[in-house]
């Protein structure tokens, strides 16, 4: 929190706006994950980053729902949280933004388990976890932390008794075990690190060779 806060004011001081909302962004992402919703907000007025705003800046607009959802879901609002989400969702669904699409998937995953409709969030996840697969996200699953992992032990658990299994299924086994034994995916990735790569990935590393 103390490195975000200091890069926040180093880019403020520099005249950087992009660099200071992406850090207070990311300072508010860990006030909420640590429970500390009341600090997150606050933190997320101060820089500006309010759902008042959405319209007027895209790096705003890209933080701010996502952000604003999860608080709401830490506080027990689950029908805020999808209301929020549904559109963002639409939005990335046609614009093709696989991995903004993943996250928002499994953030409404999680508003309607909340909200009782465990057959909604089962398909939600499942979109989500065949996308992740796709792809190869891992963090999207794992930084949402134990709701999630709780609601994708479920999930597979639901489908134990279905013959054929699909990549969906593969995929759900891949984000427990990373989960629950961090360590050896990490060696595991380590030792083909190129191999993990997602397409957007490799995009960026050949932009940087250039």
């Amino acid at each position: 929190l103390d490195i975000l806060a200091k890069g926040e004011r180093c880019g403020a001081q520099r005249g950087f706006h992009r660099l200071s909302l992406s850090l207070a962004a990311e300072r508010a992402l860990l006030l909420i994950r640590c429970g500390a919703c009341g600090e997150a907000a606050y933190t997320l007025k101060s820089a500006g980053i309010v759902l008042e705003k959405l319209g007027a800046n895209n790096i705003i607009a890209d933080r701010a729902v996502r952000l604003y959802s999860r608080m709401c879901l830490a506080e027990g609002e689950p029908t805020r949280a999808r209301n929020l989400i549904l559109p963002a969702l639409a939005h990335a669904r046609s614009a093709g933004q696989r991995f903004k699409l993943c996250e928002l998937l499994a953030l409404q995953a999680l508003a309607e388990d909340l909200l009782g409709n465990e057959k909604v969030a089962f398909e939600l996840l499942s979109e989500a976890l065949e996308l992740g697969n796709g792809e190869g996200y891992v963090r999207v699953f794992r930084d949402e932390g134990v709701d999630l992992f709780g609601l994708v032990s479920r999930w597979r658990d639901s489908r134990c008794s279905i013959r054929q299994k699909n990549s969906s299924d593969d995929w759900a086994s891949v984000i427990l075990d990373d989960i629950q034994h961090p360590h050896i995916t990490i060696r595991q990735q380590s030792q083909t690190a190129t191999g993990c790569l997602n397409k957007r990935e490799k995009q960026i590393i050949s932009l940087l060779h250039q």
